[in-house]
């Protein structure tokens, strides 16, 4: 039933963003908000989920679907907080961390943004200082700064190019 459940939501969902965007401005105001509501509601029902299971790898990858499938700006920074709330209650939360990765990344394979890494430095850095054998963290870290260093690797062989 539950399966049955999400097919017909994703169809739903992607029908809808297909027709309009969550920032639309004109005509489309009601389908905006039908959108957001129907988001709202099942990214609750996911928060639910993961606050029985927070390491539930369907509920994380049904996350990660409606995070990229909507793909706004406010839904990304809303998930920060989310997986921040997650990391506070439990440090150790591989997935909470992974999830982090993920909404930081808007959901892309590109380097974050210098500034938008030192945010990300900082996170790790301050979360290792609470628990600093919790190798989450320093992974994170670590993740970081080879991103940003073949980031800068690919910069400078594009200059030259």
């Amino acid at each position: 039933l539950e399966h049955a459940f999400s097919s017909v939501l994703k169809l739903t969902l992607k029908s809808s963003v297909a027709s309009a965007s969550l920032s639309s401005t004109g005509g489309e105001d009601e389908e905006c908000l039908r959108i957001t509501k129907l988001v709202e509601m099942e990214m609750e029902y996911v928060a639910d989920v993961l606050a029985e299971d927070s390491k539930n790898y369907h509920a994380w990858s049904h996350r990660q679907w409606i995070l990229s499938t909507v793909n706004e700006t406010m839904i990304w920074k809303t998930e920060l907080i989310f997986v921040n709330t997650l990391i506070k209650e439990d440090i150790r939360n591989n997935s909470a961390w992974n999830q982090r990765w993920f909404a930081s990344h808007y959901g892309k394979k590109v380097p974050l943004s210098l500034e938008n890494a030192i945010v990300e430095i900082d996170y790790s850095l301050e979360a290792a200082t609470i628990d600093p054998y919790n190798e989450s963290p320093w992974r994170y870290l670590i993740g970081l700064l080879r991103e940003q260093r073949n980031g800068t690797k690919e910069d400078v062989n594009n200059n030259n190019n």
